[in-house]
């Protein structure tokens, strides 16, 4: 998958993943009120970038990068250094 995106300096696009419909006693509970999930697939790599992959599933911290929608998609640009797994 490539993205009209180009990250610069360390930095990655991740297509984040859809959590799972949760719901609680039956009752489907609103996306917006879902804790949206950490996880994600790397879209786009930035130069010198070595230890992660395009098409590689990752987790990262709750709060990182910044979201971006480009074509009606939603994409996180973050620092390589905001992954915490490689999945």
């Amino acid at each position: 998958m490539t993205t009209p995106l180009t990250p610069l300096a360390g930095r990655i696009v991740v297509k984040r993943l859809e959590p799972k419909r949760v719901t609680d006693k039956g009752l489907a509970i609103p996306k917006e009120f879902q804790i949206q999930e950490s996880k994600g697939v790397v879209v786009e790599l930035g130069p010198d970038i070595s230890d992660i992959n395009i098409g590689d599933n990752i987790v990262y911290g709750r709060y990182s990068g910044t979201e971006i929608e480009v074509d009606g998609e939603k994409y996180l640009i973050m620092r390589k250094d905001d992954v915490i797994a490689v999945l």
